[in-house]
């Protein structure tokens, strides 16, 4: 299972919106610098938690509980993407792309950059 919360901006028509997909994260997470502050919020890859029992039976309704969320955005282009999930090459995939653009410069500069605010 995939669900992809988020819409996004067409790529050739900036009115239009259409429904995220594999293949525009993973561009833009090789063409875009991730947004540090979302290592604060489970570093771009988490399992979801929950306040009570109630709100986990409720994800386990919806999705099942082997899911794992992936969301962020990035540093200096807009595109906020959410991602709910179980399959395991899926998840690989996109967190490699995820790690390598942290190790990249531009994202090390970006982390430092918000540090100085």
């Amino acid at each position: 299972m995939i669900v992809y919360k988020n819409n996004v901006t067409h790529p050739t028509k900036a009115w239009l919106f259409v429904e995220d997909t594999k293949e525009n994260i993973l561009n833009d997470l090789e063409n875009y610098t991730l947004d540090p502050r979302f290592e604060n919020y489970g570093n771009f890859v988490f399992n979801p938690t929950f306040k009570n029992e109630q709100q986990k039976q409720n994800w386990i309704n919806e999705y099942n509980e082997n899911c794992i969320c992936i969301f962020g955005n990035f540093f200096d282009y807009s595109h906020a993407f959410y991602v709910i999930t179980d399959e395991q090459n899926f998840i690989n995939e996109l967190k490699t792309a995820i790690r390598k653009n942290q190790n990249t410069e531009k994202y090390k500069n970006a982390k430092l950059e918000l540090l100085e605010v």
